[in-house]
């Protein structure tokens, strides 16, 4: 969140002797983008594994007990050989994750699927097919899980839903939600999570992240009754022990839109409400969010903003020419830095946590905090923008939805008090 984590992780790759000896540990950094690879590579002596083959190339690095750098996309298709390399193999490794991982995969069978799964015929399993896939023994459960068949013989071509569902068990597990309506023995719902398998074989575990209290991403900790980590922060670009109570820089030149200034939206932003919006009123929104930007900026171009609504919804040029496709960022991105020019954000969502994942959690005796974590999302988002950078400009922050004005607006207030008090 520009507060230097990413040189810091420089900073301490740099100093550890120990990942550069020859019976030392070595380290694997995951960041979310090639660019950032490059921005590692160049400061850190590593790897990074070869494009167009990178699945089978981290296999060698980690086999030639390499330091390596790979992105999220990579580390989250590890499959078992590969997990069991960094776990097994003649070097231990540490893992830095730049960002919180994408520990949960999405929910299957349920009306209430929010992510889009690798494989399209993930996304086609109704609770009908549940039924059937518990019925014929193809999914069993186990543990409180539910694991693959494998004695049981099945065509799986790679256009086949078995095919997608024995590769989505690769990397994921599957937890059970609520009672089928047709097989009262199988769950309406299966909730997938990221295997721990692939942080355990870790010696050491590193999250860089603003906010992780209140996170999915902590949840999924308690799940796997993991609750003796440490939180670090920032001291003069060094990694220290101990959780501080910090507010990036740059809050006192944010200006939040007023409850006037948001126009009187009178109609929900959340990700349901949006799918009920009528032309007219996405029309609406969008003249809105533009009359926004020009009353703080009349020239505004292209590059003076950015914005984010739920995928699908991305294009309002469709309902305003004035307003740029190519300026939009989805609500979930992390660590995207080609927006610090954009000193307008329009956050034109009410973001909520999906509540089967809420109910699943709080099923298990796992608190969630919903709003921080709409406050972290949305935090996510702003800095993005040119609050990340070392300048006097005022960042102007459109959020239609009086929630999200609010809990952003009493976080930034909240920050404003400490700092009034640190200073007395």
């Amino acid at each position: 969140m520009g507060s230097g984590k990413t040189q810091a992780l420089i900073n301490h790759l740099k100093s550890c002797k120990e990942y550069y000896s020859k019976n030392g540990k070595r380290f694997l950094v995951c960041v979310n983008r090639i660019s950032e690879e490059k921005r590692i590579q160049k400061d850190v002596r590593c790897s990074i594994p070869i494009d167009g083959r990178k699945s089978a190339d981290i296999k060698r690095l980690v086999s030639e007990g390499k330091n390596i750098c790979c992105t999220h996309s990579l580390f989250n298709s590890f499959d078992s050989e590969t997990i069991n390399l960094f776990a097994h193999g003649e070097y231990k490794y540490d893992l830095y994750h730049d960002e919180q991982p994408e520990v949960f995969k999405g929910i299957i069978g349920s009306s209430a699927q929010n992510k889009a799964f690798e494989h399209p015929m993930i996304g086609s399993v109704g609770e009908y097919d549940l039924a059937n896939l518990v019925r014929e023994k193809i999914l069993i459960p186990c543990y409180g899980q539910y694991f693959w068949n494998y004695d049981h013989e099945i065509n799986d071509s790679p256009k086949s839903l078995y095919f997608a569902l024995k590769e989505l068990l690769k990397t994921a597990e599957l937890y059970p939600f609520g009672t089928n309506a047709f097989n009262e023995e199988a769950p309406s719902s299966l909730l997938a999570f990221m295997r721990p398998r692939a942080f355990i074989a870790f010696e050491n575990v590193w999250v860089l992240s603003y906010m992780i209290k209140g996170s999915v991403f902590e949840n999924y900790l308690c799940l796997h009754g993991v609750t003796d980590y440490e939180y670090m922060h920032l001291e003069a670009g060094k990694f220290v022990k101990g959780y501080s109570k910090e507010y990036p820089k740059g809050l006192e030149r944010l200006e939040v839109n007023s409850e006037k200034e948001s126009y009187d939206i009178d109609f929900s932003l959340s990700k349901s409400g949006y799918a009920k919006l009528s032309e007219k009123q996405l029309e609406e929104l969008t003249h809105k969010f533009y009359n926004f930007m020009r009353s703080k900026k009349p020239n505004v171009k292209v590059s003076d903003y950015v914005y984010t609504t739920f995928t699908g919804y991305e294009k309002l040029s469709k309902f305003n020419k004035n307003i740029s496709s190519k300026r939009f960022v989805a609500c979930n991105i992390k660590a995207v830095n080609e927006y610090e020019n954009a000193t307008i954000v329009g956050y034109l969502i009410d973001r909520h946590i999906n509540p089967v994942l809420v109910n699943f959690f709080e099923g298990k005796g796992i608190k969630v905090d919903r709003d921080l974590y709409s406050l972290s999302e949305m935090i996510q988002l702003v800095w993005r923008s040119n609050i990340r950078c070392d300048s006097d400009e005022k960042v102007y922050v459109y959020a239609p939805s009086n929630r999200m004005a609010k809990i952003f607006l009493d976080w930034v207030n909240a920050s404003k008090n400490d700092a009034l008090r640190n200073f007395q």
